[in-house]
């Protein structure tokens, strides 16, 4: 297929409004792929050339990209910025320089386009900057325009579709049945293995059944089995009865892997799943130990400590799911999230892992020597866990504290514990209960400190824009913050708190430049906002935060969980705790469903 088939389509899904229309029209296009072109579509539809956990960027930014484009057509750089300005987007910036230029098209397919992505992304050392932009002018000038527009988009990683994976899971239940009916079965697959490419490719080759059987890989992340909450120790005993307790850091989310073998059928030029051979993804084996967010990104290098210490087990492979915490070696004490998350670094990581030393508690496996363990029930699971971890003893990496609770006061003993040893509260978890990836419910509960006071429990929200404001804070840009929550039946981001409490004035301006970043001229289709409440600047939903608010009301301004009163959730005095939640993605943030459960 020509890649302006491809480019076309994603020109329509970035005008449709309706989801339901998405999942049709992508699923027709699909059907329409050969074998090859199916994983790079999937990936490229995400603006990228690999699934996520394999760590293989662009590298290439906006101004390079405009380097590009004054050089290879003869443009001014103060025109291109103009034009940049004028429409807030390279891709178009990139389309409409291909209009003007008088080249030829020759018309490349998907997968021809796909390899000179690759080839570009593959650029390293010195000159390599160069030789990119040279790679994209060449590519540019045997595309049309529209494909231009896309391709640009693809190497930035700004697609603007308004698309969740969610809605790519729809169109492949779609591909299966004509409705979305097969969403659990996909959902677990991708769970289990997220890579839609792969995922897409075992769809449209009628290989079904080899869903149903894809396990927990060393290597692949595996999608975070999250939790709900619940308002006191009585109404979590209530729901669980006897139960299992765990103390809730206030860390970063780390799933390790280690294998004994290395990671060769794991993003190697040989790539195997489940004795298939997929694509050549043109990544070379790495180590025996690898380590991914809750959101499946590569962390591995951020924790050369932890790779040291797991690379010293004596086991063929295993899978852990835990909480990284930075901590004072002298007091023992907990360093707050920020500090930890500090260790996010391209540079310099070796000292700062020296100055923010982390503590890594595991609190759940999902498989070991080859053997997914995730249907499994936690208390056998514990037993697995608490052998491994005592035969290869590790002052890092160590056992969370588990405990059977037989009583509501149980709870909130163990609850209070936690508090006075500093840690942000517990999670007690159904002593039933399995591993199911990606999933929230309640089966795992968590219980906070905010039990004991009038407050509402902190809540992670997406950044929707921003005001410009009055007065003082005018001069940096902005007043307040427009902040939404998540829908996860209308998969979109609805408005619940104006925020302009709790924002230092010398942060306000970085602030105001990241949501600058992920300016748009249009609400995206993924976003509710009612008229009167409308930013003055809007922004794709990327940026989490964390918001603090005495109380959860109703409004008619706002849209989260709008009824036919037309009246949303609301914050009541909220103000910021945290700004850019790094370890979590917008779809994570708080659920219009737990809002509503908590009030």
């Amino acid at each position: 297929m020509k890649f302006q088939e491809f480019a076309k389509l994603l020109q329509e899904l970035e005008n449709l409004s309706s989801r339901n229309e998405m999942v049709v029209v992508l699923a027709e296009f699909l059907q329409k792929l050969s074998e090859e072109e199916i994983q790079p579509v999937m990936y490229m539809m995400k603006g990228r050339i690999v699934p996520g956990f394999i760590p293989i960027e662009f590298n290439f930014s906006t101004k390079l990209l405009l380097k590009a484009l004054e050089k290879g057509f003869d443009n001014s750089m103060d025109e291109l910025n103009k034009e940049l300005a004028s429409l807030g987007d390279i891709g178009s910036v990139a389309e409409v320089v291909s209009t003007s230029a008088k080249t030829p098209k020759s018309g490349l397919k998907i997968q021809e386009v796909y390899e000179r992505l690759m080839e570009l992304a593959n650029l390293e050392g010195t000159g390599s900057q160069e030789a990119k932009q040279q790679v994209f002018v060449e590519l540019t000038k045997a595309l049309d325009p529209i494909s231009t527009k896309y391709v640009a988009r693809i190497i930035t990683g700004k697609m603007r579709l308004g698309m969740s994976d969610k809605t790519v899971l729809d169109a492949l239940s779609w591909v299966l049945t004509g409705d979305k009916s097969k969403r659990e079965l996909l959902d677990m697959a991708y769970g289990v293995r997220s890579d839609l490419g792969l995922i897409a490719k075992l769809v449209l080759a009628g290989k079904e059944k080899k869903l149903e059987s894809l396990k927990v890989q060393p290597g692949i992340p595996v999608a975070s089995k999250l939790v709900e909450r619940e308002k006191s120790p009585e109404a979590v005993f209530e729901r669980l009865g006897e139960c299992l307790s765990q103390p809730k850091y206030d860390g970063l989310r780390t799933q390790i892997h280690f294998s004994k073998k290395g990671f060769d059928a794991v993003g190697s030029s040989k790539q195997k799943q489940n004795g298939n051979h997929m694509m050549d993804l043109g990544v070379q084996a790495q180590n025996n130990v690898r380590i991914f967010s809750r959101n499946m990104e590569p962390l591995t290098d951020m924790f050369p400590d932890i790779v040291e210490e797991m690379s010293k087990y004596d086991v063929d492979s295993a899978v852990l799911d835990a909480e990284a915490i930075g901590y004072d070696p002298k007091t023992g004490k907990f360093f707050p999230f920020q500090e930890t998350i500090k260790r996010k670094r391209k540079y310099g990581v070796g000292k700062k892992a020296k100055q923010v030393p982390v503590k890594v508690f595991v609190f759940d496996i999902l498989q070991i020597n080859g053997k997914d363990v995730t249907t499994e029930h936690i208390q056998e699971r514990i037993k697995i866990l608490d052998k491994l971890v005592k035969e290869n003893g590790s002052s890092i990496i160590v056992k969370s504290e588990t405990d059977l609770i037989k009583s509501a006061k149980g709870l909130e003993s163990g609850l209070k514990e936690a508090l006075d040893d500093g840690l942000e509260g517990i999670i007690a978890k159904d002593v039933q209960s399995q591993y199911v990836p990606g999933t929230r419910n309640y089966d795992w509960i968590k219980l906070k400190a905010n039990i004991y006071d009038d407050l509402v429990d902190s809540i992670d929200c997406v950044v929707l824009g921003y005001y410009y404001g009055e007065g003082a804070r005018a001069k940096f840009g902005a007043g307040a913050f427009l902040v939404g929550v998540y829908n996860k039946k209308k998969d979109r981001f609805e408005s619940i708190a104006k925020v302009g409490s709790g924002i230092k004035d010398d942060e306000l301006k970085g602030y105001v430049e990241q949501v600058d970043a992920l300016r748009v001229d249009e609400l995206p289709k993924n976003v509710k906002i009612k008229k009167e409440l409308m930013p003055d600047v809007l922004c794709r939903p990327e940026i989490v935060v964390v918001v603090d608010a005495d109380e959860i009301s109703k409004s008619k301004l706002h849209t989260a969980g709008a009824k036919k009163d037309g009246r949303g959730f609301s914050l009541r005095f909220p103000r910021l705790k945290e700004w850019g939640r790094v370890d979590k993605e917008a779809e994570g943030v708080t659920s219009v469903e737990e809002i509503a459960g908590m009030r």
